[in-house]
């Protein structure tokens, strides 16, 4: 890798990329179902399973549980800001 690569690589159309990889994923979900992202997930699972046979520790666990109780507590709140009264 050299300085033209890196240039390169920090210039990148990141907001095409990203929609690239959003119209890949829909016609991917539309293809296969769910199904595909599970089996995605499942990859990369197993990947970082291979670099890192310790991950996730419990520590990083506790964050990601952290992080999805303060999601459910956003989407709460949201969903009763909606709801019929």
């Amino acid at each position: 890798m050299n300085t033209r690569d890196i240039k390169e690589f920090a210039n990148r159309d990141w907001f095409k990329i990203s929609d690239l990889d959003r119209a890949y994923w829909a016609a991917e979900f539309q293809r296969n179902g769910a199904a595909s992202s599970r089996s995605a997930s499942q990859a990369l699972w197993l990947h970082m399973k291979s670099i890192r046979p310790e991950w996730p520790s419990l520590k990083e666990r506790n964050h990601d549980l952290e992080n999805h109780i303060a999601l459910k507590q956003l989407l709460d709140r949201i969903g009763n800001d909606f709801s019929p009264r």
